[in-house]
Order: C-alpha cells, then sequence, then structure tokens
C-alpha cells in the first residue's frame, strides 16, 4: 500500500508524481499494489488511470483529508495495480 503521496501542486503535470511511483513500485517488485484516493480528487484518478491503475472495492466507508478541505464527505477510492512491476522503469 501506498500511504500519503502528495505532490505539490506547483510541481503536478511535470512527471514528479511517475517518478515517485516508479520508485515505489521497483521497491515493491512483482506483486499488486494499491493507494486510496479521495473520491473528489479526479486528478489523482486521472493520473493513475494513465499509470495502469483501477478502481477497486470502490468505496470505503472512513473518510480523510483536511474537512476544511473536503467538498462534503467524500468516500476514498481504492486504486489498484494487479502487478506492480508495469509502473517500474
Amino acid at each position: 500500500m501506498v500511504d500519503n503521496l502528495h505532490v505539490a501542486l506547483a510541481y503536478q503535470r511535470n512527471g514528479v508524481g511517475a517518478r515517485l511511483m516508479e520508485s515505489i513500485a521497483e521497491a515493491v517488485g512483482v506483486g499488486p499494489m494499491y493507494l486510496w484516493v479521495l473520491e473528489q480528487n479526479v486528478a489523482a484518478q486521472a493520473f493513475i488511470a494513465d499509470s495502469a491503475g483501477s478502481p477497486w472495492n470502490a468505496h470505503w466507508s472512513r473518510r480523510g483529508g483536511v474537512p476544511s478541505r473536503l467538498n462534503g464527505s467524500p468516500s476514498r477510492l481504492r486504486m489498484c495495480w494487479p502487478d506492480a512491476s508495469v509502473l517500474a522503469g
């Protein structure tokens, strides 16, 4: 499980997240990897979809994030890579 992968707004869309995921995948090797994403974070979901990740066990009832920055009470999505090696360089 990857826990709390964040890239500052100024560095998004510059390959930083992809390089972080590649490093994590190399450490994991062959095998599954997953990351929880807030349902309202469509940018993160698109990034994960671009890297061959997909929603799995879609909703989890426990909430995360900073309450003052959330829009309502979003669910979290479990985004999964059945084989983390697809992300490794």
